[in-house]
């Protein structure tokens, strides 16, 4: 089950790999976001006891399954904010609009209707207590938008919302966007919340609290902005590696590879690693089981088995997984360095993490399965003027 060789007729599509990687981003970018967000209302939290927070909500509403916003708080029962995060929307116009008034807008109308909100309770410290239950007399949809397309983004959400055909769609009280930016160069990993400028754009409604901890005093229009650091927000994203939403398996399985199923041998197979290493160890591991191992490691997660299995399958090509029977897998752990498979890729790799590494070893597993596939295939036949099939053979004078 090594990883396969390269054969030199096989360049690496690197269009293909960065297309996986930026998916990989785009996940990273909402889980640092929903953990600044965390990170400031468990600081709150610590201010006043009302306020609670809920990393991975499910909703009830009157009609249809639960919703699955990005994150929720609630100030007890008297204000709740539903968030919902958008990392990327189409830069073509036609799509955008379309993406807003066929997914967005229904998607706000109906965070709008959510009354009950199943928080987690902070104790002092940072640690999560039980889970809260409160039914807040308002609600507010917050949507927090990227800074390099802010400006298309208000303006297609605020048309929409203005659009006398989206009537049906319209909440209640208007929905609140806020921007995220990241200070200086695109490194920087400092992120600062701001409300966006456009007239149409809702309020945070009062708290009664002081300025520090009421959205509607600190984040108004203007220049009032929300700053967190690294080091306030970086132990929640350690801690919960995943945000409300599938992940790509890209992210899942690096994940994977790199924390949980090392984490597995050790503690639950008894499998030592040797110099802190796994060189090549097989075992085999049911979808469930894994999702219930991880689940026990992310406080109040909610890691789906088909979300473990998207992940095995993504690392096949790979040669890191195969499937052995329904639901059940066999997986083989070894040490992922860039260094170690730049020959067969054909790559420097110079910056390149584990992530973009696995990216770059399932395009080319695939490439190479694909390859092998059409090689196995039968020649193909034509008919002849007798109505007969031959085979087609290359002509060798």
């Amino acid at each position: 089950m090594a990883p396969p060789e390269r054969s030199a007729s096989l360049p690496l599509d690197e269009e293909a790999v960065n297309d996986l990687y930026k998916g990989y981003i785009r996940y990273d970018l909402c889980l640092d976001i929903v953990s600044c967000w965390e990170a400031f209302f468990a600081w709150c939290a610590e201010q006043h006891p009302s306020i609670c927070f809920h990393r991975f909500p499910v909703c009830p509403v009157p009609v249809g399954k639960p919703l699955t916003p990005d994150f929720c708080c609630a100030y007890g029962d008297k204000y709740g904010l539903v968030f919902d995060v958008k990392t990327g929307i189409p830069n073509d116009q036609d799509m955008r609009k379309r993406q807003i008034e066929n997914n967005i807008l229904p998607q706000l109308k109906k965070y709008s209707e959510i009354s009950t909100f199943n928080c987690v309770k902070y104790a002092p410290g940072n640690g999560l207590t039980n889970f809260w239950v409160v039914k807040p007399k308002l609600v507010d949809v917050v949507i927090v938008g990227n800074y390099l397309q802010s400006e298309i983004l208000a303006d297609s959400l605020f048309g929409a919302l203005d659009d006398p055909r989206n009537k049906d769609f319209v909440p209640a009280r208007p929905p609140i966007l806020l921007i995220e930016n990241r200070p200086g160069d695109l490194t920087s990993k400092a992120y600062t919340f701001r409300k966006h400028h456009d007239p149409r754009n809702g309020n945070f409604a009062d708290t009664g609290l002081n300025s520090e901890l009421d959205l509607g005093r600190k984040l108004t229009t203007g220049d009032k902005t929300l700053t967190v650091l690294p080091k306030a927000f970086m132990d929640f994203k350690i801690q919960t590696p995943l945000v409300n939403d599938d992940p790509p398996p890209l992210y899942l399985a690096s994940l994977l590879w790199t924390r949980y199923l090392p984490a597995f041998l050790d503690e639950v197979k008894g499998i030592r690693a040797e110099d802190g290493f796994f060189r090549g160890v097989k075992f085999v591991v049911t979808i469930q089981e894994m999702a219930d191992f991880v689940n026990q490691k992310i406080p109040t997660g909610r890691v789906q088995p088909e979300w473990i299995e998207h992940a095995f399958l993504f690392c096949g090509p790979m040669g890191l997984a195969r499937k052995t029977r329904e639901h059940e897998f066999e997986i083989i752990l070894k040490q992922l360095r860039v260094q170690h498979f730049r020959r067969k890729l054909g790559i420097d790799g110079k910056g390149w993490d584990v992530s973009k590494l696995l990216a770059a070893l399932h395009v080319h597993g695939t490439a190479q399965a694909r390859a092998k596939q059409r090689s196995k295939a039968p020649p193909p036949h034509r008919v002849d003027q007798s109505g007969q099939f031959s085979l087609e053979f290359e002509s060798t004078s």
